[in-house]
């Protein structure tokens, strides 16, 4: 009846002392046949809690894939900024959450945006967190690897501050590919500020150089293109 539509609609718009409503609670705890509900009831889909954060960015921080995924179907903004200027994407990153990840790059998110504050873009928090399959997706996502922080530090060399030499690893094979997607002719010497290569040259189609993976630990690599080896 047109009563109980009104009443399902006014108890779904409800807040608590935080600015949370129902829609909230249910994506911050991964309820997604509830964030169905809910939206189907008419609940506001990106209204943030007073802290900013909208129901996608507790999904994504906290609540997983599917929750994500139903507030997407829902029309939920999935670049609105939260208190800290933090989007949805940024949150699923620092969770390490490569599946969230892969469903905001299908609903069109900015993989390359960075933070308000810091200007630190997802693939940088992902890499300081060591997580590994986050890091992958991003790449998969078209994530540019030689973007730099506010701290001039790219993502590879965050992974390096924090200790992760699989993620640094990784990345430093994302660049190498980046550098021959670019065809560049030749690949500068040197130690990059995010301690980075130790030294890098060649020209294209043979690139070598040795990736510095923290702990004292490096690694050489040689790059024929069309063939690569350690």
């Amino acid at each position: 009846s047109t009563a109980s539509a009104a009443s399902a609609a006014s108890a779904a718009s409800a807040v608590d002392g935080a600015g949370n409503a129902p829609l909230h609670l249910a994506a911050g705890q991964g309820h997604a046949e509830v964030v169905t509900a809910l939206a189907e009831w008419g609940a506001a889909v990106s209204a943030p809690n007073a802290r900013g954060s909208t129901p996608l960015h507790l999904a994504c921080g906290q609540g997983g894939a599917e929750a994500v995924r139903a507030l997407v179907a829902a029309g939920a903004d999935v670049e609105a900024s939260d208190g800290q200027g933090g989007t949805p994407l940024h949150l699923a990153s620092w969770r390490g959450d490569g599946q969230t990840v892969e469903v905001l790059r299908a609903a069109g998110v900015d993989v390359d945006r960075t933070t308000a504050a810091g200007g630190v873009a997802a693939l940088h928090i992902a890499a300081a967190g060591g997580h590994a399959a986050a890091v992958r997706a991003l790449l998969t996502a078209g994530a540019a690897v030689r973007v730099v922080d506010g701290r001039g530090r790219t993502a590879r060399g965050a992974a390096q501050v924090a200790g992760h030499a699989e993620v640094v690893l990784l990345l430093a094979r994302a660049e190498r590919d980046e550098l021959l997607r670019g065809r560049r002719g030749v690949v500068c010497a040197g130690v990059d500020g995010g301690g980075g290569w130790l030294v890098a040259g060649g020209a294209l189609p043979a690139l070598w150089g040795v990736a510095r993976l923290g702990g004292g630990y490096s690694a050489r690599w040689r790059y024929v293109l069309g063939a690569a080896g350690a």
